[in-house]
């Protein structure tokens, strides 16, 4: 049997090949399984799918069976990474679902590779700067610090910030150490990649509404937005009462 033939029936942690836990229609399965890496010629992949098949690699016992594979678009730099699934029900039925995720691993390859650095390192300088300017607000105005609102805004837009920039290293450190692993000819997936990517994604939405937030405090002179304020404030509990269910049914 070919190498891919006695491969698949070892099994791989998670671990091995940078996979996370899938939430499918039925049920939720860990990273790690049995794998087989598709040949690269096509009459051995032909082969050697036929060989799984009559060695009954996928039987009853088989919960499920993932196809994943990864493309890349040259002309906008963009990767997308694609999970089908096949859950086997006791019943006999199939229950199939799929996941496409798109990312770009090279921020700064294209022709704006210089803007886009010059722009991140003056939106982390500008974050320093308020962390400072912060901390020297806490030594100045000790306990009565921490009773404004807005220092708390202030906080959140930085933590977030940093683990924003945090993810994006780690997802620059991951992406060439995943294609180090593909050259070398080693299984590798980019799933934890592109979960990284996600939550990153998110932290920044969160500053960009928390940002939008201190933009009403630099606007408050202006009666409308006086008004406004004034109606936050006095609805807090009932908008925080009503955001809190609907984050328990929307979750």
């Amino acid at each position: 049997y070919s190498t891919g033939i006695q491969n698949a029936f070892a099994y791989t942690s998670a671990l091995d090949i940078d996979s996370l836990p899938y939430t499918g229609s039925y049920l939720t399965y860990m990273g790690g399984g049995y794998v087989y890496t598709v040949a690269e010629e096509y009459v051995d992949a032909l082969a050697d799918l036929a060989q799984l098949q009559e060695l009954s690699w996928v039987d009853r016992h088989s919960a499920a069976v993932f196809v994943e594979f990864s493309t890349l678009n040259v002309n906008v730099n963009l990767f997308a990474s694609f999970s089908i699934l096949f859950e086997f029900l006791p019943s006999g039925n199939i229950l199939s679902s799929m996941s496409i995720r798109a990312i770009q691993l090279y921020d700064f390859n294209s022709g704006f590779g210089a803007l886009k650095i010059a722009c991140l390192a003056v939106y982390v300088l500008f974050t320093v700067f308020y962390v400072v300017r912060e901390v020297r607000g806490v030594y100045r105005l000790r306990g009565a610090y921490f009773r404004q609102f807005w220092a708390y805004v202030t906080w959140a837009m930085s933590a977030l910030t940093f683990a924003a920039l945090a993810m994006y290293m780690y997802k620059q450190y991951a992406s060439y150490t995943a294609f180090d692993k593909l050259a070398q000819g080693k299984l590798q997936t980019l799933q934890f990649i592109t979960s990284v990517t996600d939550s990153m994604r998110y932290c920044l939405a969160i500053v960009s509404g928390l940002a939008m937030i201190r933009l009403l405090k630099l606007l408050r002179f202006h009666r409308a937005i006086a008004i406004l304020m004034l109606v936050f404030k006095y609805s807090f509990v009932d908008l925080a009462s009503f955001f809190f269910v609907f984050g328990i049914v929307f979750a």
